[in-house]
C-alpha cells in the first residue's frame, strides 16, 4: 500500500473508531445515569475526574514525543520505548501515591475516598494503554488500537448493562470502569512486539532527552485538564454529589460531539502544514474553508441545542434530570466555540506557533478557576456552565486575534449561515413534535437554508474534493 493510501486508511480508521467509541460511551452514560440517579452518578463522575488530574504526572506529555521520534528513526524505537516504560512506571507509581494522599487530605466522604483509593490503579492501565498506542501511531497501524478501543467500549457497556440487570451497587460500576482496559492492554503489549521489542537498558541520556522534550507538552496538558475538570472538583467541595450528577449529565452529552472537529482537523491539517511553507495563498484558502465549515457545523449546535435542551434531557435521562437542561443549553453554545477553537489550535501548530496554544490555554485556566470560585456559590452548576462558556469564548477571541495577526483576516461572509440557523431555530421552536422529529426537521431546514442563501458554493465543493484526494 502506497503512503497516501496508508495515511488515508489510518485517518479513516481513527475517525471511525472515535465515532463508534463515542456512540458506545454516550449510550453507557445515558443508561448509567438513569440507573444510578443524580447523586450516585455525581459520585461516579467525581471519582474519575479526580483521578484524571493525576494522569498529568503519569503521562508526562511523553506520548507525542515517542510518536514523533519513533516515526523519524525506527532504529531508536527499542531503546526509546524501553526507557519510556521504566520512566512511566516510576511516574505512574508517583501519580497513584499523590492521588491517594490528595483525596484523604481533602477530606472527601469516607466511601468516596475509599473508592478513589482503590480505583487509582486505573491510572496505570490508562497510561500504558495510551503509551503502547504510540507504537502503532508511529507506524500508521491504528487498526489495532482502534479495534482494542472499540472492543473495550463494548466490553464496558456489556458489563455495565449486566450490572444494571443484576441491580449492582455504585462500587461495581466504578470497579468495572477502573479495570476494563486490562484485556486490551495485554493485547496491545503482545501485538506491539511484532513491531518493536522494548530495550529496558537504562540510558540516562534518553531520560534527560525525554524529560526535556516533554516539558512544554506537560504544561499544555496541565492547562487542558485543569480547565476541563476543575469545575467538577469545585462543585465537589462547594456543592453536593447531586449537583455534580446534574452537571455531568449535560457535559457528557456535549463532550461526545468532540469527534466532529477532530474529524475535520484530521482532514485539513496535512494541507495546512504543507501549504504554509510552500503556497501561502492555498494555505489561506484551506484555512478559511475549514473555519467556514466548522462554523457551519457549530451554528446549528449552538442554536438547536439551546432551544431543545430541555426535551433532549427528558428524552435521554428522564424528568428527574430536568435541572440539567439549563447547563446543557449553555454547554451547547460552549461546544460550538470549542469546534472553532479546535481548528485554530491545529492552525497554530501548522504555522509553528504552538506556544500560542499554551499561552491561550493558560489564560483560560486562570479565568476558569476565578469564575468558578465566584459563580458556583451563587449559581451552583449553572455557574460552572457559565464559567466554561466565558473561558472558551475568551480563548476563541484570543485565538482569532493571534491568527489574524500571523495569517490575516478571514474572508467569507457569515450571514447565509446565521440566517439559516435562525430559520432552523424558529422552525424547531414552533413545531410541537417528539425531539428526534424536531432535530430531523431542523437539519432539513438548515441545509435548505444554506442551499437557498448560497452558503455552500461550487468553489467549496471543488476544495472538498481536493482535500479528500490529498488525504
Amino acid at each position: 500500500m502506497n503512503l497516501p493510501r496508508k495515511i488515508f486508511k489510518n485517518t479513516g480508521i481513527i475517525i471511525a473508531g472515535q465515532f463508534i467509541t463515542k456512540v458506545i460511551g454516550l449510550a453507557v452514560t445515558v443508561y448509567l445515569a438513569r440507573y444510578l440517579g443524580g447523586e450516585n452518578f455525581g459520585v461516579y463522575n467525581l471519582i474519575f475526574s479526580f483521578i484524571g488530574f493525576f494522569a498529568i504526572i503519569s503521562k508526562f506529555g511523553m506520548d507525542d514525543i515517542l510518536v514523533r521520534d519513533i516515526a523519524r528513526d525506527k532504529g531508536r524505537a527499542a531503546i526509546l520505548l524501553g526507557n519510556a516504560i521504566v520512566m512511566k512506571s516510576c511516574l505512574t507509581l508517583l501519580a497513584i501515591m499523590a492521588c491517594i494522599a490528595s483525596v484523604w487530605m481533602l477530606h472527601y466522604p469516607l466511601p468516596t475516598a475509599k473508592l478513589i483509593t482503590v480505583t487509582s490503579v486505573y491510572l496505570a492501565f490508562l497510561t500504558f494503554s495510551q503509551m503502547y498506542e504510540t507504537i502503532f501511531k508511529a507506524n500508521l497501524a491504528m487498526e489495532y488500537p482502534t479495534g482494542v478501543n472499540v472492543f473495550g467500549g463494548l466490553l464496558l457497556s456489556g458489563l455495565i448493562f449486566v450490572g444494571i440487570l443484576l441491580k449492582m451497587s455504585l462500587t461495581y460500576f466504578v470497579l468495572v470502569f477502573a479495570f476494563y482496559l486490562i484485556p486490551g492492554l495485554i493485547f496491545l503489549i503482545y501485538i506491539s512486539g511484532k513491531l518493536v521489542r522494548p530495550d529496558f537498558r537504562v540510558d540516562l541520556k534518553v531520560w534527560r532527552y525525554l524529560f526535556r522534550e516533554s516539558w512544554p507538552l506537560i504544561m499544555m496538558s496541565l492547562f487542558v485538564i485543569t480547565n476541563n475538570r476543575i469545575d467538577v472538583l469545585f462543585l465537589s467541595k462547594m456543592r453536593t454529589e447531586l449537583d455534580i450528577g446534574y452537571y455531568a449529565a449535560a457535559y457528557r452529552l456535549t463532550e461526545a460531539l468532540g469527534v466532529i472537529p477532530m474529524a475535520v482537523s484530521v482532514s485539513v491539517y496535512p494541507l495546512l502544514s504543507q501549504y504554509y511553507h510552500s503556497q501561502r495563498d492555498s494555505f489561506h484558502r484551506v484555512y478559511q474553508f475549514s473555519m467556514k465549515y466548522i462554523i457551519i457545523l457549530a451554528v446549528p449546535l449552538a442554536i438547536g441545542g439551546t432551544i431543545l435542551a430541555a426535551p433532549i434531557i427528558d428524552f435521554l435521562y428522564g424528568s428527574k434530570y430536568a435541572p440539567s437542561a439549563g447547563a446543557l443549553a449553555i454547554l451547547c453554545v460552549t461546544e460550538a466555540t470549542i469546534f472553532i477553537s479546535y481548528i485554530q489550535t491545529q492552525g497554530f501548530i501548522a504555522i509553528n506557533r504552538q506556544k500560542i496554544n499554551t499561552l491561550i490555554m493558560g489564560l483560560m485556566t486562570i479565568l476558569s478557576v476565578g469564575f468558578n470560585i465566584a459563580l458556583i456559590p451563587r449559581f451552583n452548576f449553572i455557574g460552572s456552565s457559565i464559567t466554561t462558556l466565558i473561558s472558551q469564548g475568551f480563548g476563541l477571541m484570543l485565538g482569532f486575534y493571534f491568527m489574524n495577526k500571523f495569517v490575516g483576516d478571514l474572508k467569507f461572509t457569515l450571514w447565509p449561515v446565521l440566517l439559516s440557523g435562525v430559520l432552523m431555530g424558529l422552525g424547531i421552536y414552533w413545531i410541537d413534535l417528539q425531539v428526534i422529529a424536531r432535530i430531523a426537521i431542523g437539519i432539513v431546514i438548515y441545509v435548505a437554508g444554506l442551499y437557498f442563501f448560497k452558503g455552500i458554493n461550487s468553489q467549496d465543493r471543488d476544495l472538498i474534493a481536493k482535500i479528500f484526494r490529498k488525504n
